[in-house]
Parts: C-alpha cells; structure tokens; sequence
C-alpha cells in the first residue's frame, strides 16, 4: 500500500491518534476528502466522525459484531 500511494502522491499515515486535534487539523491542511483506515485498533470517537464533508472508510478485519474489539485476531482464534 505504501509503495502505490506514493506513486500516487497520496498522503499514508500510521501510528496517529485519530482522537488529538493535530490529527484533524492535519487533515484539514492537505484538504483530504476522505479516510481509509484499516487493522485500526482506536475507537474512533465523535469529533472525527463528525468532520463535515469527511468520510471515513473502516475496514474491521473480523465479522461485526461477534469479534470487535482492538483485537479481534484473539476472539476469533
């Protein structure tokens, strides 16, 4: 993923906390248009989530309900 995205000259993030504000404000200065997030192991909280104009795309890597969680690897094994 990271090798395609910078082909592409597409920001790649890892290791924020999508709950601090530098997260969001971040976003906002490279005028993002949406979010993709995936093996995220963060509750994402309601200041992000209610980002207007900001979609946020969460890939969860085990069937929801029964294996949520910050790591569903464990419940389902």
């Amino acid at each position: 993923l990271k090798h395609w995205a910078k082909q592409l000259g597409i920001p790649l993030l890892s290791g924020w906390r999508t709950h601090e504000p530098t997260f969001r404000q971040w976003l906002t200065a490279h005028q993002v248009n949406w979010v993709q997030l995936s093996t995220w192991g963060e509750i994402l909280k309601a200041p992000l989530l209610g980002t207007p104009g900001l979609p946020i795309i969460n890939y969860h890597p085990s069937p929801l309900p029964w294996h949520k969680g910050p790591n569903p690897y464990a419940s389902v094994i």
